[in-house]
Protein backbone atom coordinates (compact mmCIF):
# COMPACT_ATOMS: atom_id res chain seq x y z
CA UNK A 1 0.00 0.00 0.00
CA UNK A 2 1.31 3.24 -0.86
CA UNK A 3 1.38 6.66 1.39
CA UNK A 4 -1.54 8.24 -0.65
CA UNK A 5 -3.58 4.96 0.22
CA UNK A 6 -2.99 5.22 3.54
CA UNK A 7 -3.71 9.03 4.19
CA UNK A 8 -6.58 8.09 1.57
CA UNK A 9 -7.98 5.31 4.03
CA UNK A 10 -7.05 7.42 7.23
CA UNK A 11 -8.30 10.35 6.56
CA UNK A 12 -12.00 8.82 5.52
CA UNK A 13 -11.91 6.74 8.73
CA UNK A 14 -10.90 9.83 10.73
CA UNK A 15 -14.00 11.65 9.15
CA UNK A 16 -11.69 14.20 7.87
CA UNK A 17 -12.78 13.41 4.57
CA UNK A 18 -15.76 11.64 3.21
CA UNK A 19 -15.51 9.19 0.47
CA UNK A 20 -16.98 11.39 -2.23
CA UNK A 21 -14.85 14.43 -1.17
CA UNK A 22 -11.54 12.00 -1.27
CA UNK A 23 -11.82 10.60 -4.23
CA UNK A 24 -13.78 14.07 -5.97
CA UNK A 25 -10.10 15.59 -5.05
CA UNK A 26 -8.37 12.62 -6.54
CA UNK A 27 -10.26 12.86 -10.28
CA UNK A 28 -8.77 15.80 -10.72
CA UNK A 29 -5.65 14.38 -10.46
CA UNK A 30 -4.72 16.12 -6.70
CA UNK A 31 -3.25 14.90 -4.14
CA UNK A 32 -5.39 14.86 -0.80
CA UNK A 33 -4.62 18.44 1.05
CA UNK A 34 -3.49 16.68 3.74
CA UNK A 35 0.64 16.87 4.78
CA UNK A 36 3.75 16.25 6.98
CA UNK A 37 4.85 19.61 8.87
CA UNK A 38 8.03 19.13 6.30
CA UNK A 39 5.73 19.35 3.18
CA UNK A 40 4.27 22.04 3.93
CA UNK A 41 6.97 24.21 4.79
CA UNK A 42 8.56 22.88 1.64
CA UNK A 43 5.23 23.64 -0.77
CA UNK A 44 5.60 27.59 1.21
CA UNK A 45 3.41 27.45 4.22
CA UNK A 46 3.91 26.98 7.99
CA UNK A 47 1.63 25.42 10.16
CA UNK A 48 -0.15 28.09 12.63
CA UNK A 49 0.49 28.13 16.21
CA UNK A 50 -1.00 25.71 18.36
CA UNK A 51 -2.45 23.40 15.91
CA UNK A 52 -2.23 20.14 16.52
CA UNK A 53 -2.23 17.26 13.83
CA UNK A 54 -5.53 16.40 12.71
CA UNK A 55 -4.29 13.04 11.15
CA UNK A 56 -1.07 10.43 12.71
CA UNK A 57 -0.85 7.77 11.46
CA UNK A 58 2.04 5.71 9.78
CA UNK A 59 3.61 5.89 6.21
CA UNK A 60 6.74 4.80 4.71
CA UNK A 61 9.81 6.69 5.14
CA UNK A 62 13.13 6.28 2.95
CA UNK A 63 16.39 6.00 4.15
CA UNK A 64 19.84 5.15 2.40
CA UNK A 65 21.49 4.48 6.23
CA UNK A 66 22.16 1.21 7.71
CA UNK A 67 18.97 -0.90 9.40
CA UNK A 68 19.33 -1.63 13.30
CA UNK A 69 21.00 -5.04 12.46
CA UNK A 70 23.80 -3.70 10.93
CA UNK A 71 24.37 -0.65 13.25
CA UNK A 72 24.46 -3.35 16.08
CA UNK A 73 27.09 -5.63 14.16
CA UNK A 74 29.14 -2.49 13.68
CA UNK A 75 28.86 -1.31 17.36
CA UNK A 76 30.14 -4.99 18.26
CA UNK A 77 33.15 -5.01 15.08
CA UNK A 78 34.38 -1.71 16.19
CA UNK A 79 35.14 1.52 14.25
CA UNK A 80 35.89 -0.29 11.25
CA UNK A 81 33.40 -2.24 10.29
CA UNK A 82 30.99 0.69 11.16
CA UNK A 83 32.71 3.03 8.45
CA UNK A 84 32.24 -0.28 5.99
CA UNK A 85 28.31 -0.49 7.32
CA UNK A 86 27.96 3.20 6.24
CA UNK A 87 29.63 2.76 3.05
CA UNK A 88 27.67 -0.52 2.12
CA UNK A 89 24.20 0.73 3.52
CA UNK A 90 21.19 -0.76 1.77
CA UNK A 91 18.90 1.81 0.78
CA UNK A 92 15.04 0.87 2.07
CA UNK A 93 11.79 1.74 3.15
CA UNK A 94 10.33 1.40 6.70
CA UNK A 95 7.38 2.56 8.27
CA UNK A 96 7.33 5.65 10.61
CA UNK A 97 4.30 7.65 12.45
CA UNK A 98 3.94 10.77 10.48
CA UNK A 99 1.55 13.91 11.46
CA UNK A 100 -0.56 15.22 9.45
CA UNK A 101 -2.05 18.57 9.01
CA UNK A 102 -4.96 19.97 6.77
CA UNK A 103 -4.80 23.18 4.36
CA UNK A 104 -7.22 25.03 6.92
CA UNK A 105 -4.16 24.20 9.58
CA UNK A 106 -1.68 26.27 7.59
CA UNK A 107 -0.53 29.74 6.44
CA UNK A 108 1.47 30.91 4.05
CA UNK A 109 4.87 32.22 4.69
CA UNK A 110 5.70 35.41 4.47
CA UNK A 111 8.72 36.40 2.83
CA UNK A 112 10.40 40.05 3.55
CA UNK A 113 10.10 42.76 0.53
CA UNK A 114 13.61 43.86 -0.13
CA UNK A 115 12.64 46.94 1.03
CA UNK A 116 11.90 46.02 4.52
CA UNK A 117 14.18 46.17 7.18
CA UNK A 118 14.97 43.04 8.91
CA UNK A 119 14.52 43.43 13.16
CA UNK A 120 17.83 42.50 13.50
Amino acid sequence: MTNNEIIYRESIAAGIFTQEQADLILSTGARLPLHTFQEWKRMGFSVKKGEHAALVCTLWKFTNKPGKAGRQAAAELGEIAAELVEENADPHYYMAKAALFTASQVKPIIQPEESEELPF
